[in-house]
C-alpha cells in the first residue's frame, strides 16, 4: 500500500453520471487515467445506494463495482476503484434532503425537480434560517481494501435560483465568501473551493502522505 506511483494511475470511478465524470477529471489531473464505469463496460450495472449515510452509499457503489470486475473475470486489484457519495444537508430542514439530496423529488427526478422541491420546502424559511452545507464522502479501494475521506462546504440557500453553470442544487447553493452560487461560477472556480474539490484535496494529500502518490507541488493552495 505505500508503493508510489510515477506513472498514471488509472482509475475505475462508479458513476455514469457525465457532469460528476467531467469534475473528477478536472479535479483528478494529469496522474490518473479516469474511466467511468459506463466506458468500462457497465453501463448495465444498478447498485442500490441503500445506506443510511454518505459513507455507506460511497463503499457500496466501490464494492459493488469491485464483484461486477470479479464477475467478468477482471483483476480489480488492477487499478484503483473510486465512488464518491454527495449530500445536501439543510439546517431548515433538519438536515434533509441529506443522503437523498440526487432522488429528493423521487426515483428518477430531475435536478430541475429536486430544486423546485426544495424551494416549495423553504417558501417560508428566513434568511438567518437558511443555512446548509454540502458534503462530499470518498471511497477507494486499492488492492482490496477502502478507504474513505470527505469535504465539506458550507453555505445558504437563496429562494431564487442564481446562475447556469454546475448542476444539482448549486443554482441554489449561495458561498457567503464568493458572495454568488456555486452555478454562478466558472469551472475552475468551483473546483477550488466544492465540497468535492475539498474531498479529492485531503484523498490526495493523505495518497501522497502515505507514499502511494508522487506529490503534486501544482496542486498545492
Amino acid at each position: 500500500m505505500s508503493e508510489s506511483h510515477t506513472e498514471p494511475i488509472h482509475v475505475l470511478i462508479s458513476t455514469g453520471n457525465p457532469d460528476k465524470a467531467h469534475e473528477l477529471r478536472a479535479l483528478l489531473g494529469d496522474r490518473f487515467v479516469v474511466q467511468t464505469k459506463n466506458e468500462a463496460g457497465f453501463s448495465d450495472l444498478i447498485i442500490d445506494e441503500t445506506g443510511s449515510t454518505l459513507e455507506e452509499n460511497a463503499r457500496l457503489k466501490v464494492v459493488g463495482l469491485y464483484r461486477a470486475l470479479l464477475e467478468e473475470g477482471k483483476d480489480p486489484n488492477a487499478l484503483w476503484i473510486l465512488a464518491d457519495d454527495t449530500g445536501l444537508f439543510v439546517d431548515a430542514l433538519d438536515g434533509r434532503p441529506g443522503v437523498y439530496s440526487a432522488r429528493y423529488a423521487g426515483p428518477g427526478a430531475t435536478y430541475a425537480d429536486n430544486v423546485h422541491k426544495l424551494q416549495k420546502e423553504m417558501e417560508a424559511t428566513p434568511w438567518q434560517n437558511r443555512g446548509a452545507h454540502f458534503r462530499t464522502v470518498i471511497a477507494l479501494c486499492r488492492n482490496g481494501e477502502t478507504e474513505t475521506v470527505e469535504g465539506i462546504l458550507e453555505g445558504r440557500i437563496l429562494e431564487q435560483e442564481r446562475g447556469t453553470n454546475g448542476f444539482g442544487y448549486d443554482p441554489l447553493f449561495y458561498v457567503a465568501e464568493e458572495g454568488r452560487t456555486l452555478a454562478e461560477m466558472s469551472d475552475v472556480e468551483k473546483n477550488h473551493i466544492s465540497h468535492r474539490s475539498r474531498a479529492y484535496r485531503a484523498l490526495l494529500k493523505k495518497l501522497e502522505e502515505e507514499g502511494a502518490l508522487v506529490k503534486d507541488d501544482d496542486n498545492e493552495e
